[in-house]
């Protein structure tokens, strides 16, 4: 009887240690690529016997300051970090307009005494800058003498490279990249094309910008009829010059 009840209480000790090795849990990242000024969410899985409506206490922690962003749903700054709860084996924290002090960093989900982390390492994971209009140069100069129309853009920051086409009625030109420089984790980038002014004389030629499916710069000018630009013309937001004497950027 003695034996039995040893058999037992063995068996009931071995199943739990089993379970208690098969909880655990795991962290990724929501997104495939991290976008700069947009919400970045990780995600804590609870695998095994874990399960929220035990109790056991959410944290997440790491950071710039490597300090505690989230306890219960507690949150050390609600402008910056939110707690999601998803389903009943997951919550997740949400890192508001992802910035350079979140990148690079390593982020920690807790549950009880389990535990996992995992780094938002940009030499491994996609990202994104989108600039801003003030991070935008963009110029249309028509030269008289060369009869060529350049168009050119210039990113101050930016990441990564972008794909750039004027298009001039039915034909298009690529932009080639006119010079580039790591800045930290962007680029400096600028980018020009020349179109024949036969090709564009008293049409509209726009130029498109695009970092894979998102258009960051659409500009669009129409060009005087080509015996009608004698004088520098400015329209909203873009200027271009005619005559070599008066190849002026602004």
């Amino acid at each position: 009887m003695i034996l039995f009840s040893f058999v037992i209480v063995y068996i009931v000790s071995l199943t739990s240690a089993t379970t208690d090795r098969s909880s655990k849990v795991l962290i990724d990242v929501q997104e495939d690529r991290l976008v700069f000024g947009e919400t970045v969410e990780l995600v804590c899985h609870l695998q095994g016997s874990l399960n929220l409506e035990d109790g056991s206490s959410r944290q997440w922690s790491g950071g710039a300051f490597n300090k505690v962003l989230s306890l219960n749903g507690y949150s050390s700054d609600i402008s910056k970090y939110q707690e999601v709860i998803k389903t009943n084996t997951e919550f997740r924290l949400r890192v508001l307009n992802f910035n350079e002090s979140d990148a690079n960093q390593y982020y920690k989900c807790v549950y009880g005494f389990k535990y996992n982390e995992t780094k938002l390492d940009l030499t491994k994971k996609l990202y994104e800058y989108i600039p801003g209009e003030s991070e935008i140069d963009t110029r249309f100069i028509v030269n008289n003498e060369s009869e060529i129309v350049t168009t050119y853009v210039r990113f101050q920051k930016m990441y990564p490279e972008p794909q750039c086409v004027v298009y001039a009625d039915k034909s298009s030109v690529n932009m080639t990249i006119e010079s580039k420089r790591t800045i930290g984790l962007f680029l400096n980038v600028s980018l020009n094309s020349e179109i024949k002014t036969a090709e564009c004389c008293g049409r509209e030629i726009t130029m498109i910008c695009s970092v894979g499916t998102r258009v960051i710069v659409r500009r669009t000018m129409e060009i005087p009829e080509c015996d009608d630009r004698n004088e520098l013309v400015k329209l909203p937001e873009i200027t271009f010059g005619t005559g070599v004497q008066n190849k002026t950027q602004v």
